[in-house]
């Protein structure tokens, strides 16, 4: 029976998809229909709207506006309709991390005929019933760990055997690893009963963000599967694998610098759920070969993994040189005129060299000669001309010479801020939209810079009028950062010390408080402002610890900036907006870090404020900050 589309007016827009699709991406109500039948479900959060729609009974044609329906031929279990599935993960998964999310399905493959005997070795792995369980698979940054693991992610996906994909960025925290895999698990058409056995166990008890990874899987993933029916435990489940890709770039499980203790702890919980009876899946893990990876796969992972290293033995510059060559096609057919041998095999073998066995290097001279300002003959010639030599003690000379030439601009003299370069790579400021961005750090945006496109190697700059989408570095994102980090590599225009960058950021914060938003200007609506305001209130904790670390003796501020703001609004927006615990801790450092260097009275600046704080505290019931609170307790701000 084919499904009842036919009854359902014009207007409303009808999706056909046998998978989970994010909700929160739709503007209106969102509805499931299963192939063949008339009832549709909400399963979106719509509280407001009806949660059945019956299109066999009369009158029900009127849809609530900017509805969407979904149609899907995967036999759903009423007692669990999808929807359960997103609200019982909804505040406990990393959705940016997941492989098919937008920003990490958008990473290209590798290119066909290259890097095939590796991936040989991993496909061989993935399908061998014999094989072990664990995969780490390790190599030098920019050799091409990440485009390899998306290229098996895909593959797998196409073969059914894909159990879930996570992907690591320096913005993902270590906390959301095991329930943004269990959430992509137990959707696959083959674990039917395995996702009834884990929602009616989150039914019971809500998934707690602060227990240890250990925890997560056992109550998540290793519990359920141990309640499966024996009748029910498919022989095909042994044959799913679940990718994990960046493992380096992990944040600790609270943000800040990697903590190589979290490295381990994840290392110590995917090896040993591979050890245990009731776990059916395989599991590949990608990184670079830092110590702790190291030393875990010398000793206690050492006889539980299979390990595949990106070497020479792998043939890189074979790889390299057909990705160049398909590059350099690519651009001969977009520009008519270029001779049918242009850039000639000694060119060739010229960026081969250069590229000393990194694939990423590759891929980002060929950007730069194709989305360059110039002609490709042009940006060759420039490529060329760059000056450098990778030695066992500069490995990466040639690429921070090409990152030196990129960021100065077409004509050598840098038209972009050295210190925006620095500052959109961080990672309190990652995955924060471009469009607020712009008007937080009062800086140019990007999109209206004449010469913006000799970024475009290094960076993807969103649409104007974008509002959503964050600047991203999809392939150079570590790299750059490190480049950008190390004063012995950086070009000392674009080179900016922590501090620098810290100093920077807390002059933007007084001066978006003393403004009560961006600079007039930058905004046009109080709808805009707001919206501003959403992402700006979520920094503040983090603006407040770093006074507390940089000016331990006195207010950082000067008194005439505190008495500039109007504290009564700014506490009202953030009582308002932080209603997740972390309120407490944000307020009392704002409390304690206008006091400091007060003798035996508060001067004008810090009554102004302390007044203003207690009052709004009262107002909204919340807790009154602690006068006698020192720095040392208020670590948990951020927390």
């Amino acid at each position: 029976m084919s499904s009842p589309t036919w009854n359902i007016p014009g207007g409303v827009e009808v999706i056909r998809a046998d998978t989970m699709i994010n909700t929160e991406t739709f503007k209106g109500p969102c509805y499931l229909q299963v192939e063949g039948e008339s009832i549709l479900t909400r399963i979106s959060d719509h509280p407001h709207e009806p949660l059945h729609i019956n299109l066999d009974v009369p009158g029900t044609k009127t849809f609530p506006k900017y509805t969407t329906v979904i149609t899907t031929g995967r036999v759903v279990d009423r007692t669990i309709p999808l929807v359960d599935i997103n609200k019982r993960f909804a505040n406990v998964i990393a959705q940016s991390a997941m492989w098919s999310s937008a920003g990490v399905g958008n990473m290209p493959p590798c290119l066909p005929n290259t890097r095939v005997e590796v991936l040989s070795v991993v496909m061989d792995w993935a399908t061998n019933p014999n094989a072990k369980k664990f995969l780490w698979f390790s190599g030098p940054p920019l050799s091409g760990k990440s485009t390899i693991s998306m290229t098996v992610a895909k593959a797998l996906d196409t073969k059914g055997l894909l159990a879930a994909g996570f992907f690591f960025s320096s913005h993902i925290l270590a906390k959301d690893l095991i329930p943004t895999l269990v959430y992509q698990i137990i959707q696959h058409r083959s674990l039917d009963a395995l996702r009834q056995c884990t929602l009616s166990a989150l039914r019971k008890e809500l998934l707690a963000p602060t227990e240890t990874m250990k925890r997560q899987l056992e109550k998540l993933l290793l519990e359920p599967l141990r309640q499966i029916p024996e009748e029910d435990r498919d022989e095909e489940r042994k044959k799913l694998v679940i990718v994990i890709d960046a493992l380096d770039e992990c944040q600790g499980k609270s943000g800040g610098y990697f903590n190589p203790r979290v490295h381990r702890e994840i290392l110590e919980t995917l090896v040993e759920a591979t050890e245990d009876p009731a776990f059916p899946f395989r599991i590949l893990v990608s990184g670079r070969p830092q110590m702790s990876t190291v030393r875990f796969f010398s000793t206690t992972g050492k006889d539980a993994a299979l390990q595949v290293f990106l070497d020479r033995k792998y043939c890189p510059d074979a790889d390299i040189d057909l990705y160049l060559k398909s590059k350099f096609a690519d651009i001969r057919r977009e520009y008519s005129d270029l001779p049918l041998d242009w850039p000639g095999e000694e060119t060739v073998l010229h960026l081969v060299k250069r590229s000393a066995g990194l694939i990423g290097y590759a891929a980002l001279t060929a950007m730069f000669i194709e989305y360059g300002t110039r002609s490709p003959v042009y940006q060759l010639s420039c490529l060329l001309g760059i000056r450098g030599a990778t030695t066992t003690e500069e490995p990466f000379a040639f690429l921070d010479a090409l990152y030196s030439r990129i960021l100065s601009g077409p004509d050598g003299d840098s038209v972009f801020p050295s210190m925006w370069v620095s500052l959109i790579g961080l990672d309190l400021l990652k995955g924060l939209p471009a469009y607020f961005l712009d008007r937080f750090l009062e800086l140019e945006p990007l999109d209206s810079v004449p010469c913006h496109g000799v970024l475009a190697p290094l960076l993807q700059i969103p649409q104007p009028g974008d509002t959503t989408t964050s600047y991203s570095m999809p392939l150079h994102s570590q790299a750059l950062q490190e480049y950008l980090d190390n004063p012995s590599r950086c070009d000392p225009r674009f080179y900016s010390a922590v501090a620098e960058r810290k100093e920077f950021l807390l002059d933007r914060y007084i001066s978006v408080l003393k403004d009560k938003g961006p600079r007039r200007g930058m905004w046009a609506t109080s709808l805009e402002r707001d919206e501003f305001l959403k992402h700006f209130i979520p920094l503040v904790g983090h603006f407040e610890l770093w006074i507390s670390e940089m000016s331990p003796d006195k207010a950082y501020f000067k008194p005439e900036d505190y008495l500039a703001c109007d504290v009564d609004w700014f506490m009202s927006i953030l009582l308002e907006q932080l209603k997740d615990g972390s309120e407490t801790a944000v307020v009392q450092a704002m409390f304690d870090n206008v006091h400091r260097g007060c003798k035996r009275r508060c001067d004008s600046a810090c009554a102004h404020w302390r007044r203003s704080i207690v009052k709004a505290c009262q107002d909204c019931n919340r807790a009154i900050p602690d006068a006698g609170r020192h720095r040392a307790e208020a670590q948990a701000v951020v927390a």
